[in-house]
């Protein structure tokens, strides 16, 4: 900023020094750099001396983040970068944040609405615990890509030209149409006709699935949602967006997690990580 009255600078003094400790003991630099005595070190040296903005934020003292925010919380094991309101806006609940359309940060909008698309497709054909054993993606553009499993199944990522027509099923005898306005099918008689006495029924969850979550805490009885099946579906999510980056037929070992005799698509697996932040 233009400042008529000269620039603007820093300094550490007593107060930031432990002049006046905080209520845990620790000084404002030891509470701004916690388990960083060099980061305190190096900021008590300049005590005293004006310091000017580049150098005030080469020293930590200084951010470009909002106070609220903890930045490198956020970027957890994402490489370093300067806070982005864009990434991460103040304002999150008046629209979606842009990062899930960021490969450092999430799998696009694939994995996006996939996680809820895929979640239906796997339930329904009771293979929530278990995945594909052939990725097979299209030459080029983001629709068409196929996961193949063990018993034929098909799971396609393709676009219906339908925003609603979120998941479809084709059978032998007609098709299924799942989407966030209902269900129907062709031939209609498919979701028309009534039950019988021995046809399969969903569960009672309740109201609602954190209802059905703390009835389970008590029962320890399984939710119908359980965190293993999120778990796949969020693998099934990933395994496409590594086919659509890489462009060739991957071949998926379920049980081991891993692709089969391919260092490259394997190294996507698991990232550098930054600081501490490693997987586990």
């Amino acid at each position: 900023l233009e400042d008529e009255d000269g620039d603007v600078t820093l300094t550490v003094g007593a107060a930031q020094a432990g002049a006046f400790p905080m209520s845990t003991g620790m000084s404002r630099l030891e509470a701004r750099f916690p388990r960083e005595p060099d980061a305190v070190a190096a900021a008590l040296e300049e005590r005293g001396e004006p310091l000017d903005a580049p150098t005030a934020f080469d020293l930590g003292l200084v951010t470009v983040a909002p106070d609220d925010i903890d930045w490198d919380m956020w970027l957890g094991p994402a490489p370093e970068r300067a806070f982005n309101s864009v990434l991460c806006p103040t304002d999150v609940h008046r629209h979606f944040p842009q990062w899930r359309r960021y490969r450092e940060y999430a799998g696009g909008g694939l994995s996006d609405m996939g996680a809820h698309h895929y979640d239906i497709a796997k339930w329904a054909m009771d293979i929530d615990e278990t995945g594909p054993v052939k990725i097979i993606p299209p030459k080029e553009g983001s629709s068409g890509l196929k996961m193949i499993y063990a018993d034929g199944l098909e799971i396609i990522h393709e676009s219906t030209k339908d925003a609603f027509n979120d998941v479809v099923f084709y059978g032998d005898e007609g098709t299924l149409y799942v989407d966030r306005r209902g269900i129907t099918a062709d031939p209609k008689s498919a979701v028309d006709s009534p039950f019988g006495n021995k046809d399969w029924r969903l569960p009672d969850i309740g109201r609602s699935h954190r209802r059905n979550w703390i009835d389970c805490i008590r029962s320890r009885k399984r939710p119908v949602a359980d965190v293993s099946y999120g778990a796949h579906t969020s693998i099934l999510c990933s395994l496409a967006n590594h086919g659509y980056q890489l462009r060739r037929d991957l071949q998926w070992d379920a049980k081991k997690y891993q692709f089969q005799g391919d260092p490259d698509a394997n190294a996507l697996i698991d990232r550098p990580g930054r600081g501490e932040w490693k997987l586990a």
